[in-house]
């Protein structure tokens, strides 16, 4: 395509021409939808009996990524500029296609009723499962706009510093997504569902701290111990969200999890993740226009109490579901 200079880009041809938002849309159909999706899938079917670990492994690798891909990113940039930024990842990328084609493969001849799908897809109880997830990435990704301005403003500190703080909250989330996961699989999920929103609210109004807080002023020291304690709290919400879908699901099916179910509630899943994270990105860049970043932080922790109720009634509800099928047979787990 041609581009003139009035839409910004460059008069030239080829792939040079093309503006850096389509490469981005195919980047995150790529990444986002395909990858993703299918290696998630992949993990929760090897591993049936391990899934909070499996969805945590794949946490960990997913916020290591995040976390090391701009630093590496812009020591190719200083070597080679904006070019060998792109080409040495990209020729990663395609040496990772050889030992692909070596891992064993899963049942491939699964047929489905579109009709089914879209079924578990709008079941209101599976829905919120997720959403919890999403939530729980609202929080996570809503100061991140504007976390080097307040740093700066506040603590004297540039952006380097907030870099760092922000490796340290990715650190965490790594560390503690595999022991999470394992704990999730041996114990109740719901025990995990709940807990992350209880606290999850108490931690983040000391992000910035609110004002009303006036025994605790912005520090570095307070700004890191809260980004590490949402290192943990976050994962705690997100890795039981699918094993809880799972259950959901088998409650309602005679205990059986069939792998299309399966796979349809993986994508949800993961659909999770980005949709946390787009509302928490573009809800912090509106609110800052007319609120603080103090006053902002505190009242998006006050509207996750309601998150918090409601996650407490979710489980009571499931709860006394299925209580009524005690008497006869036992489609959960828990």
């Amino acid at each position: 395509a041609r581009y003139s200079s009035r839409d910004g880009y460059p008069r030239t041809n080829g792939l040079h021409s093309v503006p850096p938002g389509h490469v981005r849309s195919v980047q995150s159909t790529g990444a986002g939808g395909l990858i993703e999706v299918t290696a998630f899938a992949a993990m929760v079917g090897v591993f049936p009996h391990k899934v909070a670990t499996a969805t945590a492994i794949g946490e960990m690798m997913l916020n290591g990524a995040l976390a090391s891909g701009p630093f590496i990113g812009s020591v190719f940039y200083a070597i080679g500029g904006y070019k060998l930024a792109f080409i040495v990842p990209g020729a990663i990328i395609l040496l990772c296609v050889i030992p692909e084609c070596f891992i064993p493969q899963l049942t491939t001849n699964i047929k489905v009723d579109n009709r089914k799908a879209l079924y578990v897809l709008t079941d209101p109880m599976i829905l919120f499962a997720a959403w919890h997830c999403a939530a729980c990435q609202i929080l996570q990704n809503y100061h991140m706009p504007l976390l080097s301005v307040y740093v700066e403003k506040m603590l004297g500190e540039d952006v380097v510093w907030t870099g760092v703080a922000l490796l340290i909250n990715s650190g965490f989330i790594c560390i503690s997504a595999p022991i999470i996961g394992c704990l999730v699989d041996r114990f109740n999920p719901y025990v995990f569902f709940v807990a992350s929103s209880i606290f999850l609210p108490i931690v983040y109004i000391f992000i910035g701290p609110i004002p009303l807080i006036t025994f605790i002023g912005p520090s570095k020291i307070q700004l890191l111990a809260t980004l590490a304690a949402m290192g943990i709290l976050v994962p705690m919400g997100c890795i039981p969200s699918l094993l809880v879908m799972f259950d959901l699901y088998k409650a309602k099916h005679g205990g059986e999890l069939h792998p299309w179910a399966a796979n349809v509630l993986v994508s949800l899943y993961c659909a999770s993740y980005p949709v946390g994270v787009f509302l928490g990105v573009v809800t912090s860049g509106i609110v800052a226009e007319y609120v603080s970043f103090r006053w902002s932080t505190g009242v998006m922790a006050a509207v996750f109490v309601f998150q918090s109720l409601a996650c407490i009634a979710f489980c009571c509800a499931v709860y006394k579901k299925k209580q009524r099928r005690v008497g006869s047979e036992v489609y959960s787990n828990y």
